[in-house]
């Protein structure tokens, strides 16, 4: 069971990368609202996380420690590579990623 579940969530991790490839490159970099001060990008990359290790949990599985981590570490990838295009982007005030992910959430 154990070499379906590693090729299961590396097919939702790739899944994951493709889908913040396409947020980062369709994003208009500009803040949803005030309370919100992030691009429409980070709140779909926020969704989609979430999504992506629930559906792991969902299985009620009993998951080997290491599938987990890796789970994570893959989510935890692409917010990372999100948030490390605002050097690139040169967006002042913040826009770009969430500073807390808190205020992102819908």
């Amino acid at each position: 069971m154990a070499p379906l579940l590693y090729e299961w969530v590396g097919e939702k991790l790739q899944q994951l990368r493709e889908w913040r490839a396409r947020l980062m490159e369709r994003e208009d970099w500009q803040p949803v609202t005030k309370q919100q001060p992030c691009g429409r990008s980070a709140l779909e990359l926020v969704r989609m996380c979430l999504q992506t290790v629930d559906s792991l949990f969902e299985m009620r599985l009993q998951l080997p420690a290491e599938l987990v981590r890796t789970m994570l570490l893959g989510v935890d990838e692409s917010i990372t590579k999100y948030g490390g295009v605002r050097g690139r982007v040169g967006v002042q005030g913040g826009v770009v990623g969430c500073e807390g992910w808190g205020s992102c959430y819908m």
